[in-house]
């Protein structure tokens, strides 16, 4: 049995010999105040975890119509630019509080943003620091938890402290050609010094970066090693042309042919010629193998074309730039005098999808007006080589990041080509001196001499006050990280010198996404190298820098090699040691991973089973369409952590938008959340709150371009915590219990989730199985099978183990850790591999083990030999039946024609299903749940409201109807419910009240309390349909009040009445006689009034607040006067305004009581 993992927080209480977070042994004091209690279930022994249960139905209820602190969403709290109010704070913490959100993350945002307060107030200054000081007073009364990011800005851990020596670097090199059969005492030229991505290119720091940061990295060298190789073996000299023409520029250009990335020209566009090209003529024909360019902007390409005439050309190869600035490509060996480089010049802006119609695009062009050196065209150098180079080494060696490696694999006739035998590469590190002096005696023969060493990248934190920003500390390098990350707390340690507590002033520390660019060079790598892989990487040196090293192929497995070491490094030395320092000061670490693409290398998996509360990211996308497939795979990510590792919270940093200014509400956003919920979040983590220092009319303060904009100046602020509740009672009940996974689904050893996305990675799956994925660390270190099921430290079991993802290539230890699994009795369906990925394994034993494994023959449908204990991919249904593995939820069309995603947790006393309907229309679906046995209710996280749900058995499952709102989700629990609630009445609802007249409106502004009546004639129109100004531009609430009679005798007879107010925009809160029913924010606008009428009349006041969209329109066309405070460019004048108010048709609605017999 495992020992308890010290990286987890655990619970108060619960598990013997761990010691509490701070965070839990508050919250424990706290919640004991509070009704209802969380309860917490005992550890399970085998996993060494706890599981959060309440004890009993009754108790779940109360939960979930009272959620617990533990449930409340989060916000992240940014600070903008030093605009920041001890009052603001009291006051948002306030509304916060008020508004159920349960914690703050705090971090300080640069972003250009202006001055608004008096005075600016920058990070650590003395107002800051009162400012924080009072935050954690008021949270610590609030019993809210209050977390900062891992560094100023967003990401990640930098800081102007940060000195050159403890900074991210890269692999920088010079080569020397000498020749043989004498003594050399010289000096070797120093390889570039200069910061930024690949040997000279310098860095250039993108808009997130602010000017006048001091950010300048100075130039900084150290040496690595020193290796020789005949000359005749490697890559051969650039070829030199004897002419360069071009059809725009004027000059020589020879800085295109010297193969140095320090001489460059630079181009101003736009250039009226279409199709820039730059031709290199040779005076006879030349044989070229492989073509480099280097030129900028990243996004850049080059179509390369050969001519024996210099007439007609045909087409060699295209190449695209990436970050680094430079690829090499080997190409088909080709003979021909002339080669033409032809330039497509990228210069994109920035886009973002479901931009809000009509948002104004100034702030992102003021943010981007420093940005315009990165649109020009910089070209640096073209190079044409004679003989074969490593096929995009700058992706492969770490410089620069490719989305699919396997995809750069070179055909078998071009990773066969030669190059340098490895044993005649030479080690001369020991005869370097520390000036660059080396004395050799060198063999016959020409030789070329590699200095290696570290540069920086020149990377910095963003988007961080100017003042606040620094360079990256060295994410290879756990000692400059403690270094770093110890430093960065004793700044918030000292803010609470003098006061009442001098302790550590916060509860968490929030890793954001890696948005800091790769990295391959750190002083212990190469030696880290040696410890992981188990060989010596020096005769392999070479290959980093282009050199081909034995073959191609061989150079592809040491390279891969290579990478894994660095993937293996960031997670182990830089998120292993956050989560050790956190630990250290008893904080919280939420660490989110890689949210997109593959912007460094590695698995963000591994990376964040260090956290305590393993985190993900959500945009905003479109409601009905599909969301982005590398955020589903986030989330995917990380709740799979927090499952098979026993981390009690999944966070997701939800709702982030662009150019959306105010434009959303609950009813855009709940199909956002709802898909989280459904992939397995339990935190919501709120983007984004910013601070408000100041209460001058208008929305105040934005995070830029960025949103979604929460916070007390919102014009439906006042209605907020009806969304709050929607959230915490959802995210209540997917807290309980532990979650039912059938799959453990191994992704490979070549790209995480993020960059494969979650299509690619479930595609394989049969429907009705949920999965966890399972990278090669948690495969080979962590997953064991016994009694009958494959089995987590942290408690999660799976039946059944799906190799899918990039397993084409397996490595010999993941090979042998299969074999294991399926000798004791595991269940394996896969695709056979077709070998190992990497140099240190023994090929002969990689085939022998797949042999084993899938037969003696490719897998073509056939039996498995292993006892039908390995079953080829394309017949997963077929073996996940034979192994009597039942779907956990069936329905018609859940092949993929009705978009219905469900999560299932599992307590001792229910069965809690969460389903999600991500389709804009409605479904009416017949279920099959494998739960059974046990009664079903409906429960609603809108309203807190418990229905029966009929059902019938079939064998051992459970089918019950269930009819779904467009994008509605609900909840389905099995349970031992000591009674059942009445079924939802299946009874058409008749209109019986027309309330078409008789409407009265006054309207109020956010933060007034003065209402001002409006002239109407008692019917209902939108607010922007009206000519008044101040009508039709209102941002805040409008009150209507109206009423209805109705006869005693209808009350008498047991129907229910039902209040549908047709369409609203955008949010509304509904009273009748004085009592309060309720806030409506999505479709159906429609609830029971029934308990609050009472014979002849009744009073109905409907309280609508809009959005602040209208407003700042108003503001566009100079249509109102006052004041309108917010540094968000807001809408176009053209913008169309949206309908807002009660628009109605308003009805009551009566169903008959149903029929007692």
């Amino acid at each position: 049995m495992r020992p308890p993992d010290p990286r987890a927080c655990r619970p108060a209480g619960i598990t013997p010999g761990v010691k509490p977070c701070r965070r839990e042994r508050r919250r424990a004091r706290a919640t004991r105040a509070l009704a209802p209690l969380l309860l917490l279930a005992a550890c399970s022994a085998t996993a060494g975890a706890a599981a959060r249960a309440a004890t009993d139905i009754a108790q779940l209820a109360t939960g979930f119509a009272q959620p617990p602190q533990a449930a409340r969403p989060h916000v992240t709290w940014h600070w903008a630019n030093g605009n920041v109010a001890a009052q603001g704070v009291e006051r948002d913490l306030a509304w916060l509080a008020d508004s159920g959100v349960g914690g703050v993350h705090t971090t300080d945002i640069g972003l250009s943003i202006g001055q608004f307060t008096a005075q600016r107030q920058q990070r650590l200054s003395p107002g800051w620091t009162r400012a924080l000081r009072r935050a954690r007073e008021l949270t610590r009364e609030r019993g809210m938890d209050l977390g900062i990011f891992s560094s100023a800005g967003w990401s990640l851990s930098g800081a102007n402290w940060v000195q050159p020596q403890q900074a991210m670097k890269k692999l920088v090199w010079s080569r020397t050609r000498l020749r043989g059969g004498r003594r050399y005492t010289g000096t070797l030229p120093r390889p570039p010094a200069l910061a930024g991505p690949l040997q000279s290119i310098p860095r250039r720091h993108g808009w997130l970066v602010p000017d006048g940061a001091d950010h300048a990295a100075p130039p900084y060298y150290r040496d690595a090693a020193v290796v020789a190789y005949p000359a005749a073996a490697g890559s051969g000299e650039p070829l030199t042309p004897a002419r360069i023409s071009r059809n725009f520029l004027d000059g020589a250009m020879t800085e295109l042919a010297d193969n140095d990335t320090a001489t460059h020209l630079t181009v101003d566009p736009p250039s009226s010629v279409r199709r820039k090209w730059i031709q290199y003529e040779f005076a006879a024909p030349v044989s070229v193998s492989a073509v480099s360019v280097s030129l900028g902007p990243p996004g850049s390409a080059v179509n390369v074309r050969y001519s024996d005439d210099g007439r007609s050309f045909t087409m060699l190869d295209r190449l695209v730039l990436g970050a680094a600035g430079q690829t090499t490509q080997a190409v088909t060996a080709v003979t021909a005098r002339f080669f033409r480089f032809y330039i497509a010049h990228h210069r994109a802006a920035p886009t973002w999808g479901d931009r809000a119609p009509g948002a104004s695009t100034d702030t992102l062009q003021e943010l981007l007006a420093g940005d315009a050196q990165q649109q020009l065209l910089i070209l640096r150098d073209l190079t044409l080589w004679p003989r074969p180079r490593v096929h995009r080494f700058e992706q492969k060696a770490g410089f620069d990041l490719a989305q699919d490696y396997g995809a750069l694999s070179l055909p078998q006739e071009k990773a066969s080509a030669s190059g340098v035998p490895a044993t005649q590469v030479i080690d001369l590190s020991d005869r370097l001196g520390e000036d660059g002096s080396l004395d050799w005696e060198i063999p016959p023969g020409e030789w070329e001499v590699l200095r290696l060493g570290y540069s920086l990248t020149g990377a910095v934190n963003h988007a961080a006050p100017a003042g606040a920003t620094g360079l990256e500390v060295d994410k290879l390098d756990a000692g400059h990280v403690r270094n770093y990350l110890q430093r960065y707390l004793g700044e918030y340690r000292r803010t609470a010198e003098g006061s009442a507590r001098t302790d550590l002033p916060i509860d968490a520390l929030f890793v954001d996404s890696y948005e800091v660019g790769a990295q391959n060079g750190s002083e212990q790598l190469l030696a880290e190298f040696a410890r992981r892989r188990g060989y010596d990487p020096t005769p392999w040196l070479p290959a980093l820098t282009g050199v081909v090293v034995q073959d191609s192929a061989s150079s592809d497995r040491f390279l891969w090699d290579f990478r894994r070491t660095i993937g293996e490094s960031l997670c182990d030395n830089h998120y292993a040691t956050l989560a050790s320092v956190a630990r250290e000061h008893d904080l919280t670490l939420y660490s989110e991973g890689f949210e997109h693409g593959r912007p460094a290398l590695g698995d963000d998996l591994d990376c964040r089973r260090f956290a305590d509360v393993p985190s993900a990211a959500l945009w905003t996308f479109t409601p009905g369409a599909a969301a982005p497939d590398n955020y589903v795979a986030d989330i995917l990510g990380a709740a799979s952590v927090a499952h098979f590792y026993a981390r009690e919270q999944v966070a997701v940093e939800l709702f982030t938008s662009a150019l959306s200014p105010w434009a959303h509400s609950p009813r855009t956003l709940q199909p956002v959340a709802d898909l989280a919920f459904a992939l397995g979040m339990t935190r919501p983590l709120i983007h984004t709150s910013v601070h408000q220092p100041l209460d001058a009319p208008g929305p105040g303060l934005s995070l830029s371009i960025f949103g979604q904009d929460f916070n007390r100046h919102a014009s439906w602020a006042p209605l907020a915590t009806s969304w709050t509740d929607y959230l915490a009672r959802t995210a209540y009940l997917l807290q309980q219990g532990t979650n039912v996974t059938d799959i453990a689904l191994f992704y490979g050893q070549d790209a995480p989730p993020v960059t494969l996305g979650a299509a690619r990675l479930s595609a394989p799956l049969p429907p009705g199985y949920e999965f966890d994925l399972v990278s090669a660390a948690a495969l080979l270190n962590d997953l064991e099978y016994a009694g009958g099921l494959l089995r987590s430290p942290g408690g999660a079991t799976y039946r059944a183990l799906l190799l899918g993802g990039h397993s084409r290539l397996l490595t010999l230890p993941v090979l042998r850790k299969l074999q294991r699994l399926v000798t004791a009795g595991a269940l394996v369906i896969g695709t056979r591999p077709e070998g190992s990925p990497s140099l240190a394994d023994d090929a002969q034993e990689v085939a022998a083990l797949i042999a084993a494994l899938w037969g003696d023959e490719p897998a073509r449908g056939t039996d498995s030999p292993a006892a039908r204990r390995v079953w080829p991919l394309a017949r997963a249904s077929e073996a996940l039946a034979a192994a009597g593995i039942t779907p956990d939820l069936r329905y018609p069309g859940d092949d993929g024609a009705a978009p219905l995603l469900f999560q299932h947790r599992k307590l001792a006393t229910a069965d809690i299903y969460f389903l999600s309907n991500q389709s804009d229309s409605a479904q009416d679906i017949e279920l099959s749940f494998r739960a059974h046995g046990r009664p079903a209710q409906l429960w609603q996280a809108i309203d807190a409201s418990v229905a029966a749900l009929p059902t019938r058995t079939l064998g051992q499952r459970t089918l019950a109807r269930v009819r779904f709102a467009p994008l509605q989700s609900l909840f389905v629990v099995f349970g031992d419910f000591a009674s059942q609630p009445a079924s939802r009445s299946q009874a058409p609802a008749q209109p019986r009240y027309h309330l078409d007249a008789g409407w009265s409106l006054s309207l109020q502004s956010p933060g007034s309390d003065t209402q001002q009546p409006v002239a109407t004639d008692g019917s209902l129109r939108p607010w922007n349909a009206f000519d008044e100004p101040q009508v039709r531009y209102h941002a805040g609430t409008g009150n209507y009040r109206n009423s209805a009679d109705i006869p005693a005798q209808q009350l008498d007879g047991g129907s229910r009445f039902y209040l549908d107010l047709g369409a609203v925009g955008e949010l509304a809160a509904v009273s009748v006689n004085g009592v309060s029913l309720g806030v409506l924010w999505r479709p159906p606008y429609r609830l029971d009034i029934t308990d609050a009428l009472r014979p002849g009349r009744n009073n109905l006041e409907v309280r609508v607040s809009n959005l602040w969209v209208n407003r700042a329109i108003g503001a566009a066309r100079g249509a109102l006067d006052g004041d309108f405070v917010t540094n968000s460019a807001g809408y176009r004048a053209d913008a169309t305004l949206l309908p807002s108010g009660l628009l109605g048709p308003v009805t009551i609605e009566v169903t008959p009581a149903p029929d007692p017999h």
